[in-house]
């Protein structure tokens, strides 16, 4: 992954003035680059078994025009060649002697380079040569704390339990359709009623990911009952709101540091060093989960 990312710098100097593209439909697609510090300095820093830094990325393949906000003019136009370019944190931690690692990254409103390092890291293995009985697989992880720490703001109550999508012979269900009764490929939801208590949210994801089968397209409740998906009334504050599995497992995904971060720099981005003390600390939120990584 160093020789990846190293791969990124721009060094003018021995002509190297690309930058490297993942194009998408049409001409559009996603420039990137390691991010300069100084003359031949990067945001790139490797430490035992650490790796992070700063990424720059935009989209390219649009027209736009850059307008003044103080005058109402349009001082320059963006062509379908070049991009804009947003600094973006990243960090990447594999536990000595482990099979396992963790991809840390910066989200900016709604854009991010979790796509472009997924899709860069999978090329990079592919092409290493002398690989071919192993397999690298990246997939989201939610982290327990952090599900505790949103579960716990919401002040919950759950209220019903709902399999959707239920596959089942036993059920014996048909439908009607221009007249006709038809008993194929139809699939239902079983709601249950939590009349008492509460349940622990987090060891439910946990219970129920276990169901999941082994091409995950299906939850296995038991060897018959089947479904897509699961999903959890909750009360907010007199309210009733459904979370999907899908959407308990997003509580963990990300932490918002917009207030850890403040003030900005005169980009009006924050700074490596702050975005680095939060990306630490969830690195000990991933320790604390899996304490035993390096022995599994």
């Amino acid at each position: 992954m160093d020789n990846m990312f190293l791969s990124w710098r721009q060094d003018e100097n021995r002509g190297e003035k690309n930058v490297p593209i993942q194009k998408e439909d049409g001409q559009i697609g996603n420039a990137f680059r390691l991010s300069r510090k100084g003359e031949g300095e990067y945001h790139l820093v490797r430490t035992g078994q650490y790796i992070k830094g700063i990424i720059e990325s935009g989209e390219y393949g649009t027209i736009e025009d850059g307008v003044n906000i103080e005058t109402g003019e349009t001082d320059f136009k963006k062509t379908a060649k070049h991009v804009l370019l947003k600094p973006f944190y990243f960090m990447l931690y594999i536990p000595k002697d482990s099979a396992y690692g963790f991809l840390i990254v910066e989200r900016i409103s709604q854009f991010g380079i979790a796509t472009i390092l997924n899709n860069a890291i999978l090329n990079y293995c592919k092409d290493l040569g002398h690989y071919d009985d192993y397999t690298i697989k990246i997939a989201p992880v939610a982290i327990k704390r952090l599900v505790e720490r949103r579960m716990a703001a919401l002040q919950y109550d759950a209220r019903t339990v709902e399999l959707r999508k239920v596959h089942d012979d036993r059920l014996k269900i048909s439908r009607i359709s221009d007249n006709t009764i038809s008993d194929k490929d139809i699939m239902t939801s079983i709601v249950y009623k939590i009349n008492r208590g509460k349940i622990s949210v987090f060891d439910f994801i946990d219970s129920i990911k276990k169901k999941r089968n082994e091409h995950d397209t299906f939850y296995v409740i038991d060897e018959d009952l089947k479904c897509d998906d699961i999903a959890v009334t909750i009360s907010i504050a007199g309210k009733e709101k459904v979370l999907s599995l899908q959407n308990l497992q997003s509580l963990g995904l990300s932490m918002d540091v917009t207030e850890d971060v403040n003030p900005l720099g005169d980009s009006g981005y924050p700074s490596f060093e702050k975005l680095d003390k939060q990306a630490s600390i969830l690195v000990s939120y991933i320790k604390e989960q899996y304490h035993n990584l390096n022995e599994e």
